[in-house]
């Protein structure tokens, strides 16, 4: 009889975010992949959902060389100022980051839904 173990994280990976809106989100993880299209480079950065309805759901979020501009907001999110002027970016500063990031569904290349990371932003405190 075939059998398949999983845990409680294998789980809520498969949890598809359904209110696209922003998240309490903690940087938990960054690792370097090339991409299968080109092997150009991937930086791909996995972030865990803090609270709520979703709390523990994990999402990634890829940043690719060829678009070196897309890690604006999160380094900002971050608290890490970029040099106007160029430079380089140290994705290992951003581990354990706590920053809010607006996640929405999205369709991949083979048509199937999936959560996306779409913007970052520091921290809101929400009190009330």
């Amino acid at each position: 009889m075939p059998k398949m173990r999983y845990t409680a994280e294998d789980l809520l990976r498969g949890t598809l975010i359904e209110e696209a809106s922003w998240y309490p989100t903690k940087v938990s993880k960054i690792e370097e992949a090339e991409a299968d299209t080109d092997k150009s480079q991937n930086v791909i950065v996995h972030l865990t959902i803090l609270d709520g309805k979703y709390k523990g759901v994990p999402l990634m979020r890829y940043f690719n060389e060829k678009a070196p501009g897309f890690i604006k907001d999160y380094a900002a999110a971050c608290g890490i100022d970029l040099d106007e002027k160029g430079g380089e970016f140290n994705f290992d500063s951003t581990l354990n980051k706590v920053i809010d990031t607006f996640v929405e569904q999205r369709k991949d290349n083979k048509g199937n839904l999936q959560n996306n990371c779409a913007r970052f932003r520091k921290r809101v405190e929400v009190v009330g």
